[in-house]
C-alpha cells in the first residue's frame, strides 16, 4: 500500500492544486485502492482483449499545464492551467503483429469526447471530438504500454488575448499504459502533448499547447 499511495492527502492537494478540489485527489486514491480489491488472476489473459474488432470504453481525466515552443503557444497561451475529461470508445483495427518481437502489438482507433475547463489566466472551456490512432505493445500480460497520435475538432472559449475563440483543431500525441486489474478492467495512466489552434482561419492564432497528465479506467467489452 505504501507504493500505491506515496503521498498524504495534504501533499496531494499541494501537488495537484487547490483549484481542482478534493474530488480529483479522491479519484486518484480510489484508483489506487482498486489494486487491493481486483487482483488479476494468473489464468487471466488480458492480451486477449486486443485484436481486430475488439471493443472497449474508457474514461480518463487529468491536469494540463501550458507551454510554448518558440512563438507557438507563447504569450498568455502558455499560462493556461486546465482540467480535461476524455470519455472514449476504442475499436481494434488489427490482430497482433510481430508476435515473436519485443514490439509485438496491435492497432486501435479511439473516438473521444474532449471536455476541457480552463482556470488560468482566464476561465473558459473547450468542447469537441477527437480521433486517436493507438499502438498497444503486447509483450507483457497485465502491463500494456501504448503510443498514440490523433487529431480532432471543437469549439474554444478560453478568452485569451493570443488565441481567438471559436473553431479549434486538436492535434495531439502521447504515451501511456493499461494496467489490468481483472481480465476486462484496466487502470490507465498517460501523458499527452495537446495542441489547440485554428489553422489561421481567425486571428490571433498563437495556439495553446499543454502537457496533459491523465488517469482513468478502461472496461473491455469483448
Amino acid at each position: 500500500m505504501i507504493l500505491l499511495i506515496p503521498f498524504t492527502y495534504n501533499e496531494m492537494r499541494r501537488l495537484i492544486g487547490e483549484r481542482f478540489g478534493p474530488w480529483l485527489i479522491l479519484l486518484v486514491y480510489s484508483f489506487s485502492l482498486l489494486f487491493l480489491f481486483f487482483p488479476a488472476r494468473a489464468e487471466d489473459s488480458p492480451r486477449n482483449r486486443f485484436g481486430k474488432g475488439k471493443k472497449y470504453v474508457s474514461l480518463i481525466s487529468g491536469y494540463g499545464d501550458g507551454f510554448s515552443i518558440g512563438f507557438v503557444g507563447d504569450q498568455d497561451g502558455r499560462k493556461v492551467e486546465l482540467l480535461a475529461i476524455f470519455p472514449s470508445i476504442g475499436l481494434g483495427l488489427s490482430d497482433t503483429k510481430a508476435i515473436n518481437k519485443w514490439y509485438r502489438g496491435n492497432f486501435d482507433l479511439l473516438v473521444e469526447g474532449q471536455f476541457i475547463t480552463n482556470f488560468e489566466p482566464e476561465r473558459g472551456a473547450s468542447v469537441g471530438a477527437n480521433f486517436m490512432m493507438r499502438y498497444n505493445f503486447l509483450a507483457r500480460v497485465r502491463l500494456i504500454p501504448y503510443a498514440g497520435l490523433g487529431g480532432g475538432i471543437g469549439y474554444l472559449d478560453f478568452n485569451l488575448e493570443s488565441q481567438e475563440d471559436g473553431l479549434i483543431f486538436y492535434p495531439q500525441a502521447g504515451l501511456g499504459f493499461h494496467y489490468f486489474l481483472t481480465n476486462r478492467v484496466a487502470v490507465d495512466a498517460s501523458w499527452r502533448v495537446h495542441h489547440m489552434s485554428n489553422s489561421g482561419t481567425n486571428m490571433p492564432n498563437r495556439s495553446v499547447n499543454t502537457n496533459l497528465f491523465l488517469l482513468g479506467i478502461s472496461v473491455f467489452v469483448d
